[in-house]
């Protein structure tokens, strides 16, 4: 229950709290009774969002909110339930303002062809592709919104799993205010949560939630597939996964919401048994990653060096660590001219070779080729003199022979005649 200004008593059906913001408001998406409730911490109702008129959906629509964030100019990014054209942006007056990042749709090859030789007729018997709805949503501290997509099919799956740049259906983005997905996907594989799952499971996950951390950039996904929940940096590289299905501490009947806050994961099981709320607290592995991938988020090169080798001293497999490394130490190299030394005693050349030696331990072939073009270019223009010199000696010296041999030849057929 809650009480508002004019003595109302309102009753949550089915309500999530979803968003704080700094003076204190809690907004709640109460999906039942079809509104948005702003109160403060004690309950009080300053204001209530309801019949929100679309002039786009008619007027026979249900403003069902499910999920809501409050993006940095105070406006409300909400998901409503069996509205698929993306995040629904309200002003913070209650009014309608758009509609932005709508799910990609994904049509196979043989099917595009075959619609554009199909009659209208048959275009008509044919299932609609319309577009799937966000299952969740996030903002980080910059502004980016963060929403998820629980239904993958087959195909969409194989497609993450071999990184397909072709394939932008994706169960997590980062949508920029113009709508433009700006997350990276540098790992192994698209940020997706488990790459294989058991055999009495379906084949794709059900991404239903997200959080950010703002100091480093690295996300987590909450898969209720399999009650995992799994960490990336900010290129797209998985760091950890933790979770699973079970009534055992630190497993979930049916995971559905997870938030983080430093080196702690809260999540929350709604499941029939357990409805509880779980806090994770990061191992001292764990830890070493987190501040390892939140100094090279925030390009702290040298202060990230020590913490990814104290991240290998855990985990001497761990092919990330390499990668830090490397980018650190050809992040280094690039802030030196010509011979200069850094603190260390090193050059460019010693700190691009180091670099090339990393990423060769985590097999990163991308920043492999890049450390290696720079490591060969830099030893070009530290000889240039030296090679530049030579040739023209040879080519002078060329000259000089021809002018001798020619002059000798003359000398000997003006003392014949």
């Amino acid at each position: 229950m809650n009480i508002g200004e004019d003595g109302c008593v309102f009753e949550m059906k089915e309500s999530t709290v979803e968003a704080k913001t700094n003076d204190g408001t809690v907004y709640i998406s109460d999906t039942e009774n079809q509104r948005i409730v702003a109160c403060d911490m004690t309950g009080k109702v300053s204001k209530v969002y309801q019949s929100i008129k679309i002039s786009v959906l008619g007027s026979n629509y249900s403003f069902k909110p499910t999920r809501l964030v409050i993006d940095n100019t105070g406006d409300i990014q909400v998901l409503c339930d069996g509205i698929n054209r993306g995040i629904m942006q309200i002003t913070s007056e209650g009014v309608f303002s758009a509609f932005f990042g709508a799910p990609d749709v994904i049509i196979g090859l043989w099917d595009r062809i075959w619609r554009n030789f199909a009659t209208e007729e048959q275009l008509a018997q044919m299932i609609p592709y319309d577009p799937t709805e966000y299952s969740s949503l996030t903002v980080d501290g910059r502004g980016f919104i963060y929403p998820t997509i629980s239904a993958l099919d087959e195909t969409s799956v194989m497609q993450l799993k071999q990184l397909s740049l072709e394939s932008t259906y994706s169960p997590v983005k980062k949508l920029s205010a113009d709508g433009t997905d700006m997350l990276r996907r540098k790992g192994l594989a698209a940020p997706m949560g488990d790459l294989q799952w058991p055999k009495d499971l379906e084949y794709s996950p059900k991404i239903v939630d997200i959080a950010v951390d703002n100091e480093s950039g690295r996300y987590t996904l909450l898969d209720q597939k399999t009650g995992r929940f799994s960490t990336y940096d900010t290129d797209g590289n998985l760091l950890y996964i933790c979770g699973g299905l079970g009534t055992s501490v630190g497993t979930f009947e049916q995971a559905n919401a997870l938030d983080i806050n430093g080196d702690y994961v809260y999540v929350a099981d709604t499941g029939v048994t357990s409805k509880t709320i779980t806090v994770f607290k990061a191992t001292a592995y764990v830890q070493a990653i987190n501040r390892a991938a939140e100094a090279s988020s925030n390009g702290f090169w040298s202060e990230s060096i020590p913490l990814w080798e104290e991240v290998l001293s855990y985990n001497s497999n761990m092919y990330i660590a390499n990668i830090g490394l490397g980018k650190a130490e050809m992040r280094l190299a690039m802030n030196l001219i010509d011979d200069q030394k850094d603190e260390s005693g090193l050059n460019a050349l010693d700190h691009y070779e180091r670099a090339i030696v990393y990423f060769n331990r985590a097999n990163e072939k991308d920043n492999y080729s890049i450390a290696y073009t720079a490591l060969r270019t830099n030893e070009m223009e530290k000889y240039f003199g030296l090679i530049f010199g030579g040739i023209a000696v040879l080519i002078v010296g060329y000259f000089v022979l021809g002018f001798v041999k020619t002059y000798r030849k003359k000398k000997k057929e003006k003392a014949k005649t």
